[in-house]
């Protein structure tokens, strides 16, 4: 139940502070809740390293309990010095590490085998999906190359809307052409077949791209 609670005064303080940039604007009552939290949690802290003593540098959740609470505290005190107080992007940066609470849910999942089977299966995929995403990254940055090399001299020559013109103009916007075309799927064909076209030596890069990343990588 406390940890329900929890996500719902992130809820509320989130709310709060997304259209203020001001800490002053979170409500009273939340400050007054977190801190409440934060005693909750130390004192949880505290117990467990008295209980299980140095078993407990064996328990992974251990860890972020003891990770939680440090922060808790450190943005207690950055709230406290006026020159840090004053520095929001320092604290959204320590707020969003608060975040890390709602990962306790997962404890709760225990009594429910299955679920908590897909969870936890869930992260201990989080590796793999990371060194996709990366390879992913490899093969967008390949393309992006051949792509400003082929297609950057003849982006100006084609009726098409400013981002086709711009998208190809370095290799950064290429790639992020290839993300949103590829990988989120939003409109392939508003560039590729102007271009195609006018010029159709183009089209086996794009297509080539197509296949390799959206047909063949995503879906292995």
């Amino acid at each position: 139940l406390i940890i329900f609670f929890n996500v719902i005064i992130m809820i509320v303080e989130t709310n709060a502070g997304a259209n203020c940039t001001d800490i002053s604007c979170t409500p009273g009552w939340v400050s007054a809740c977190n801190d409440m939290l934060l005693v909750i949690y130390t004192i949880e802290l505290g117990l467990n390293i008295f209980i299980q003593r140095w078993n407990f540098l064996r328990s992974r959740w251990n860890y972020l309990d003891a990770v939680i609470v440090l922060f808790g505290y450190i943005e207690v005190i950055m709230g406290l010095v006026p020159s840090a107080k004053d520095n929001t992007s320092v604290l959204g940066f320590v707020r969003i590490l608060r975040l890390a609470r709602i990962l306790r849910i997962v404890k709760l999942l225990k009594p429910l085998p299955e679920l908590y089977r897909l969870v936890i299966g869930f992260i201990c995929t989080l590796k793999a999906i990371a060194w996709g995403f990366v390879m992913i990254l490899v093969l967008l940055h390949i393309f992006a190359l051949v792509t400003v090399e082929t297609v950057g001299p003849y982006r100006m020559q084609v009726d098409v809307d400013d981002w086709c013109q711009t998208a190809f103009s370095n290799v950064f916007l290429a790639v992020l052409y290839f993300f949103q075309t590829l990988i989120a799927g939003d409109a392939w064909g508003e560039c590729v077949i102007p271009m195609s076209l006018k010029f159709p030596h183009v089209l086996p890069i794009f297509a080539l791209a197509l296949i390799v990343v959206q047909l063949g990588f995503t879906n292995l």
